[in-house]
């Protein structure tokens, strides 16, 4: 009896082997978005009390790393008297850290870096906190922070991610 249990083991070492060989295939997980487009809009408040609030519209293009977005924003200014022309320039360089605080809900800090132009082009900078709602490749934003000329941003978005 033990001499057939053996001559079964040592038949069946070779398809154990086999079968040890074969590799599993598991499915893939599509690749993250990486392309983010966004249209910002909203108002600028003077926190100097010297000049009226000013709006602003503008695209942001930015790359998505795992939990960084690299960008560029260009935005056009309502300023008034503290610029040469009815609307301003500012194009800034972005850096935002993305944080995910629920399933499809995620906090932004962020720091841009430019040039804006007055009455002749200067540097520019921005520190904004700001919240991404996502539902599907779409997304709302919503963002406040401090801007050169002592100016504090409140802005809204809409995107969306490719």
């Amino acid at each position: 009896m033990y001499a057939r249990l053996f001559a079964l083991l040592l038949a069946s070492a070779p398809l154990a082997a086999a079968a040890q060989d074969e590799e599993e295939i598991y499915p893939v997980a599509p690749a993250p978005p990486r392309l983010y487009l966004t249209a910002w809009g909203g108002a600028l408040v003077d926190t100097g009390g010297q000049f009226p609030a000013a709006g602003f519209g503008g695209a942001e293009v930015a790359w998505a790393f795992d939990a960084l977005d690299v960008g560029v924003l260009a935005q056009g200014y309502r300023l008034g008297d503290r610029a040469r022309t009815p609307w301003t320039p500012v194009i800034l360089g972005r850096i935002l850290q993305r944080f995910e605080t629920r399933r499809g809900l995620e906090a932004t800090l962020g720091i841009g870096i430019g040039a804006g132009r007055t009455d002749h082009w200067i540097g520019w900078f921005q520190f904004a906190v700001g919240l991404r709602i996502y539902e599907g490749p779409l997304f709302i934003a919503g963002e406040f922070g401090f801007e050169q000329l002592d100016l504090f941003r409140i802005s809204a978005g809409i995107g969306a991610r490719f």
